[in-house]
């Protein structure tokens, strides 16, 4: 169910540079929905907006969103914008098409980066927010403001939501800054080699962490040029305007030759909270036989669908598991997660089937029998289910595994 809070402009957030409109304007703040913040389709936003402001009501969902008023302003703000009398891209466009796309994008969403307690802090300052209030913005903010626009398609030479329809890689992320912290990035005459030199301090990809900026090069035009731009979230994967907007991992990008595209890394904005959490991490750990010394399972641990790097990302080491038992991983964030640990447990066992000869019955009442193929004597013979077996020898060397 769709909700829509009437507002005076005067209490609405306003993107950057947008003029305050008189008291007795209004607008209408979109409702929450699942993916961020879902446009009312049935009311635009009236007086005058800003190129940069917050998405048009119905600009995500209805076609027809621009009508009447609305549409005028839309074209105004078109035949003002470089290039727009004659359709052609505007100076700051990126390539014709995405590198990323649906065949490669993750099954990911804010929650797999975020506590819930973080993502209701960020829509609560969305919401309410004042005019040009821009301090503390958080990974949070970002990626929750970002994240209203997956599925949106590429939309080549993109900028401006309400007037392109969508975005290409550079607008959407000068888009999301742009509201979100208060940038003043003209995107029109900006594409994603000119936010990289001109907007950002090169960081290296050690270095990079949620709401840093990962840009590409050779996926068009050169081999050695930036043309490719995303919004990193942490362990190697980026939310960015692929063909649609989504979640990719950096190392699946492609230059034009069919090879990984070389990547660089930019900060943006200093944002003031960008650890990646481990409350947030699934620990897999296998129990374990006992072999007369300490067990030391390695864990596999995966925040937001990436393996964590032993040595990298965490350090490990254990309680209790010298004896048959319950036994302790103990995880130590280092790095991105430093300060942090999270445990899990495993169980170590004596093993119940030593190696040794064997002979097989049936657990049920049918009269088949299990044999070796053929008679054979070989290591590794199959064993088949027959109807009956004339010699009755079903006599087997059973070696037990490692692993128990």
């Amino acid at each position: 169910m769709l909700l829509s809070l009437q507002l005076t402009m005067a209490a609405t957030p306003l993107a950057y540079g947008e003029e305050e409109a008189s008291s007795g304007d209004s607008a209408t703040v979109p409702a929450e929905s699942a993916n961020g913040i879902e446009p009312n389709a049935a009311d635009g936003v009236e007086g005058s907006v800003g190129r940069e402001d917050a998405p048009d009501a119905g600009a995500l969902n209805d076609d027809n969103a621009l009508e009447g008023e609305d549409a005028a302003e839309g074209d105004q703000t078109a035949s003002d914008s470089p290039d727009a009398s004659d359709s052609k891209p505007v100076p700051g466009a990126d390539g014709p098409i995405s590198p990323t796309d649906a065949s490669d994008e993750l099954d990911l969403s804010a929650s797999d980066f975020l506590l819930q307690k973080e993502i209701d802090r960020a829509y609560a300052k969305l919401f309410g927010r004042t005019a040009y209030d821009y301090s503390n913005s958080t990974f949070a903010d970002v990626l929750v403001y970002a994240e209203q626009y997956l599925g949106l398609p590429y939309v080549w030479g993109g900028k401006d939501l309400n007037r392109d329809g969508g975005f290409d890689c550079s607008g959407f992320v000068s888009w999301v800054y742009n509201y979100v912290c208060g940038m003043d990035i003209n995107s029109d005459y900006t594409n994603a080699a000119m936010l990289y030199d001109e907007w950002c301090t090169p960081i290296s990809e050690s270095e990079a962490r949620p709401g840093d900026i990962v840009f590409f090069k050779g996926t068009y035009q050169s081999i050695n040029y930036i043309s490719h731009v995303g919004i990193y979230c942490g362990n190697g994967v980026m939310i960015d305007a692929g063909d649609p907007i989504g979640y990719h991992k950096v190392a699946n990008v492609e230059n034009m030759n069919g090879s990984e595209a070389e990547r660089v890394y930019g900060r943006l904005v200093t944002l003031s909270d960008t650890k990646l959490t481990f409350e947030l991490a699934q620990v897999q750990v296998a129990d374990q036989p006992y072999k007369g010394s300490a067990c030391p399972p390695a864990p596999v641990v995966i925040v937001a669908g990436a393996t964590l790097s032993e040595g990298h990302d965490y350090t490990v080491s254990y309680q209790n598991n010298e004896m048959p038992g319950t036994a302790t991983v103990i995880i130590t964030g280092v790095n991105s997660y430093a300060g942090q640990e999270i445990q899990a447990t495993f169980d170590i066992f004596t093993p119940t089937l030593p190696s040794g000869y064997y002979a097989l019955q049936p657990g049920c009442t049918s009269t088949r029998v299990l044999d070796v193929y053929a008679g054979s004597l070989d290591p590794g013979a199959p064993v088949h289910l027959y109807a009956s077996n004339d010699s009755g020898a079903q006599h087997f060397y059973v070696e037990a595994l490692d692993n128990g």
